[in-house]
């Protein structure tokens, strides 16, 4: 499995339930899915083999990986969304850290796609900067930590907050 996986809203639906996780986070819109029970099951069939076919269940279980980019996007201790406008076309963005792994959320039509960085806070995991211009942001933002500290220090380079003009 690549460091990508994509999953549809309908997919998340099932998968919260599934995992007992609130996979309905800020700044994305995730609806639910069928109240009827009879309809329930029949999207839950239609995910599971979905799932099945791109190898994110394996042998009658999550693959391990899947679970953990889940988990951190889910429950996470530090969050930082971006939703954002650029060309007439709506950005929107979540990233999340724990002490073992970051999760990159990129919301691409009525789906997500999650990146996960095994790397984590603790050694740095880096936020990609945005590009001058887009969403109103002045500089690039970067989140990094002191050495050996685990916090954030915005003096490590960039700024953690950028201030957007009111038009």
């Amino acid at each position: 499995m690549s460091g990508e996986i994509v999953c549809s809203f309908v997919e998340l639906d099932v998968l919260g339930v599934a995992l007992r996780l609130d996979v309905r986070q800020f700044p994305f819109s995730i609806p639910h899915f069928a109240v009827e029970v009879e309809e329930r099951l029949r999207l839950g069939q239609v995910a599971q083999d979905e799932l099945i076919a791109r190898g994110l269940i394996r042998r009658d279980d999550f693959a391990p990986e899947f679970v953990q980019a889940l988990n951190v996007y889910a429950r996470g201790r530090v969050a930082i969304a971006m939703r954002g406008v650029a060309d007439q076309e709506q950005h929107l963005a979540l990233a999340v850290i724990d002490d073992h792994a970051g999760v990159l959320a990129v919301q691409e039509g009525e789906a997500l796609r999650f990146e996960l960085n095994r790397h984590g806070f603790e050694t740095g995991f880096g936020f990609r900067p945005a590009p001058v211009g887009v969403a109103g942001v002045e500089s690039s933002t970067r989140l990094r930590t002191r050495p050996g500290s685990g916090s954030p220090d915005a003096s490590a380079g960039g700024r953690c907050c950028t201030s957007l003009p009111i038009p």
